[in-house]
């Protein structure tokens, strides 16, 4: 069966159909090319970029006009110059090369420009090789980057200057990471105190440094990450294992996505002893004005007792019991006021007797009582310096103090050990350490007593010159041996420096300023005969006790003796009495009127009096009068009757061969 024939005009409208398609095609691709070129016109012409395209060779192909105002030309002229025209180099060879290795994956870099006019601009290139018309071009973008580049500059520079300040700045800087404690940078002056390189010093964390323990540095990082707290106290520990205290200033530095901790430290170390020694000078001065007081109260009623004891022994027949208990009675009132003068001794109360002396003779004459003293366990080694080294100073107090010095040597050995005893000349530096001491630079006499015993702890250094403290037991020691040391040391005007280990030993070093000068005192052991007959003494004392005692001695030794409990009443009776007064014998301290004050009052109505003072402690009248009257006119309590009879016999013998 055949089939039907498609009519013709069925055909000829399919055809017709199939060529307007065609048509409606071809123009949609030539609306779609003139679209493309008109974006592509638009993306060259408008692009803030500078786009050039060049030929292998280097020539300009095209360039649009940003490009050709970049660089201060014309597109003109621009289009009649190559490449290493504008290249701040001018390197033809250089750039040519370039040329020929780009390829189509683009080459991305920063190089200099010249302009027409000469100057020098920093431009970002993008360079990648395309097909054009079968020929091989280079398409560049060119981006001005000058302002960028000088950011740049100035920022290096800038981060530069403050890396500069950070590592040579003269305070310890550290930079940290709060998360861990890691030391991230440390400057010169941390590397210079901390005794670490910087490298090692950035493989550290703060816990190897700081002594808190890990935990609390953490809290104490996180208050500063808080800016809860800038100024913090710690000790840290540095490469060669001592120990400095430091403040800390701490500042949150905030990175993206970061806190890191800048922390400056100062080394306070130094501070802390100065503030130490003023605390212990506090302390030792409050305690020596405690002892003083409480001497001097006690030296009143020892006074008293020694007096009426001396008294009531010499009216008891030897024979008699009661006179050995009476001796019992006296010498254990003998012991308690060399506790009282130790007491004063610290509290620098003590009167004293000053006079130029060889300090290496004076402790050359002590060697066979120390040997005796220190036992034939311990071997005593003598180690003089060279010539004569003359102190200014109480002979007596400088026995007491190489004794207690040695004493305290001695119980401090175990067994058989050593003490050597040394003098020489030097320099004082003795300006830092617990005992509160400070001397002036110059030439000093040094004593030094060194043993090989058991040493002191810290603890125990600290606390050694304060009264009654003692490493001890009960009844062994009263703890005042080296608190005399220390109140006849400042009493001198010298040092003292204690160095001691446990386990090895301990020395101290004295230190006394050279006489440069003597000091002439009179021999009272040569008296002349002297007759109390006929001389009337005034006798002046607040306590009751001690003036009944005292008036009781001195009308046993043939004195007659006007006694009064006030220099109000002194005075009085003074101008109102008849006969001449010899002697006036006064305390020093008394209410409303001091004992020189007295005197000044005296003297208007007597010129010539005479004057002898008791007390039991004489800070006070050192500011008024001078050592030889000190030494000529001074009796300190407690007293016996043969020492008032001496002093007063000395005293009224000088006036007598005045006449």
């Amino acid at each position: 069966m055949s089939r039907s024939p498609v009519p013709e005009t069925v055909a000829t409208e399919s055809l017709n159909q199939q060529q307007a398609e065609h048509l409606l095609e071809r123009s949609a691709i030539r609306e779609l090319v003139r679209d493309q070129d008109s974006l592509w016109q638009v993306f060259f012409e408008e692009s803030r970029d500078g786009i050039v395209v060049l030929d292998q060779e280097g020539k300009v192909y095209e360039t649009n006009r940003r490009f050709a105002a970049m660089l201060g030309y014309t597109l003109e002229e621009i289009r009649t110059l190559q490449v290493w025209d504008w290249d701040a180099q001018h390197n033809r060879a250089h750039i040519l090369t370039l040329l020929h290795q780009v390829s189509g994956k683009g080459h991305h870099f920063e190089t200099q420009h010249a302009r027409k006019d000469g100057t020098v601009i920093d431009v970002e290139l993008s360079n990648s090789a395309i097909l054009l018309r079968g020929q091989k071009m280079i398409f560049c973008i060119c981006r001005e980057i000058t302002e960028r580049k000088k950011a740049e500059v100035a920022l290096e520079r800038s981060e530069a200057k403050f890396r500069a300040l950070f590592h040579k700045h003269g305070a310890i800087k550290l930079l940290l990471d709060p998360d861990d404690g890691r030391i991230l940078d440390a400057n010169e002056a941390a590397v210079a105190f901390y005794g670490w390189s910087r490298e090692q010093l950035q493989n550290m964390h703060m816990q190897d440094i700081n002594t808190l323990p890990p935990e609390q540095i953490s809290a104490e990082m996180a208050k500063a990450c808080r800016n809860e707290q800038v100024r913090f106290e710690f000790r840290h520990r540095r490469a060669d294992g001592s120990i400095r205290d430091v403040a800390v200033y701490s500042s949150a530095i905030e990175l993206p996505g970061k806190t890191l901790l800048h922390a400056t430290y100062h080394d306070i170390t130094i501070q802390r002893q100065l503030e130490e020694q003023l605390r212990q000078s506090q302390k030792m001065e409050s305690i020596g004005n405690l002892a003083g007081g409480v001497a001097h109260e006690f030296n009143n009623m020892l006074a008293v007792i020694i007096g009426y004891g001396q008294l009531a022994q010499e009216k008891t027949p030897p024979e008699n019991p009661l006179h050995n208990d009476l001796q019992e009675i006296l010498r254990a009132a003998e012991h308690s006021a060399r506790v009282t003068r130790q007491l004063l001794a610290f509290a620098r109360q003590q009167p004293v007797r000053p006079e130029v002396f060889d300090m290496n003779t004076a402790t050359r004459d002590l060697l066979n009582m120390l040997g005796q003293l220190i036992g034939e366990r311990i071997e005593m080694v003598w180690q003089p310096g060279p010539g004569t080294i003359p102190v200014l100073m109480d002979p007596t107090q400088f026995d007491q103090i190489v004794i207690n010095l040695c004493l305290n040597a001695r119980d401090a050995i175990a067994g058989t050990g050593t003490v050597i005893i040394g003098t020489n000349v030097g320099t004082c530096h003795f300006d830092k350490g617990a005992d509160g001491f400070s001397c002036s630079s110059g030439s000093y006499a040094m004593l030094s007593v060194c043993d090989d015993g058991c040493g002191m702890d810290r603890a125990t250094r600290e606390r050694i010159f304060e009264p009654f403290f003692t490493t001890k037991g009960p009844g062994e020691s009263t703890g005042l041996g080296l608190s005399m040391v220390y109140g006849v040391v400042q009493q001198n005007g010298g040092c003292i420096e204690v160095a001691s280990t446990p386990g090895k030993g301990t020395t101290f070093t004295l230190s006394f300023p050279l006489a440069s000068g003597e000091v002439m005192l009179v021999d009272t052991d040569e008296l002349a005969e002297h007759s109390a007959s006929g001389k009337t003494i005034l006798l002046v004392e607040d306590d009751s006790s001690v003036l009944k005692m005292v008036e009781h001695m001195l009308c046993e030794l043939g004195y007659e003796v006007l006694a009064v409990d006030s220099p109000k009443e002194a005075i009085r009776l003074a101008r109102s009495f008849a006969g001449g007064i010899d002697l006036l014998v006064t305390d020093m301290v008394m209410p409303k009127m001091s004992g020189p004050e007295l005197i000044d009052a005296l003297h208007e109505d007597l010129p010539g009096l005479k004057v002898l003072f008791i007390s039991g402690y004489i800070h006070q009248i050192k500011e008024v009068w001078n050592n030889d009257i000190l030494g000529i006119g001074f009796l300190q309590k407690p007293f016996t009757l043969n020492d008032l009879s001496v002093k007063v016999r000395y005293i009224l013998h000088q006036h007598d061969e005045k006449k």
